[in-house]
């Protein structure tokens, strides 16, 4: 399995000509896009415009019908997800009802990740307070910043973010819309975000 180089690991994002169909129904039709590196990006529409698709499409977990998609200027159409440099914190997080809250942010990571990335990514998803609390304990906004935590602990140059405020009361959203930017600014990288809700959109982008 080809592996992404790590000599190549800046996090600029480029889309070419990107299309990808469900059936006849066309999600993505010539997508060309470019992301800097260090940008928050937030990608804007209605639901079933194609933003999720897109998202995947630059984690890997869908392969386009057409085109292609290059990380840090490197084409990596044939780089399986995990060795892509990112993390993604999906509109659903996926938790592990077993493990607690410690648990899941570590699970998966190495030891160079777990200490370099683990103590600063609790602090910044304000996590610190529910470790040993487990997923049927906590609200959909305590999962939300759960995912949140583990997705900086992996500690990679680009993060993905499907629709993360979705689904929660004002305030909560409010709350972690902040705490996102803060989190982009404080540890670099680029940030790609979805959603439907243009003001959302305005308040955290650079570039939408």
């Amino acid at each position: 399995l080809l592996r992404f180089n790590a000599h190549y690991c800046m996090t600029s994002v480029e889309l070419h000509q990107i299309d990808h169909h469900f059936g006849e129904i066309a999600a993505l039709r010539n997508l060309d896009l470019r992301i800097e590196p260090g940008q928050y990006v937030v990608l804007l529409g209605q639901s079933g415009c194609g933003k999720t698709t897109a998202l995947r499409v630059i984690a890997g977990l869908q392969k386009p019908t057409g085109g292609s998609v290059s990380l840090g200027d490197q084409c990596v159409d044939a780089v399986p997800p995990r060795n892509r440099p990112l993390a993604m914190v999906f509109q659903q997080p996926a938790v592990y009802p077993h493990l607690n809250v410690a648990q899941i942010i570590r699970f998966g990571l190495t030891s160079v990740q777990t200490d370099k990335h683990v103590n600063t990514a609790i602090e910044l998803a304000g996590v610190g307070g529910w470790l040993d609390r487990y997923p049927d304990q906590l609200s959909g906004g305590q999962l939300r910043r759960v995912a949140i935590a583990k997705a900086v602990a992996k500690g990679q140059p680009l993060r993905l973010l499907d629709e993360p405020l979705s689904a929660l009361d004002t305030q909560t959203s409010t709350q972690i819309e902040q705490d996102l930017r803060h989190l982009h600014n404080a540890v670099g990288g680029t940030t790609i975000h979805v959603t439907h809700d243009a003001n959302e959109a305005m308040r955290v982008a650079d570039k939408i």
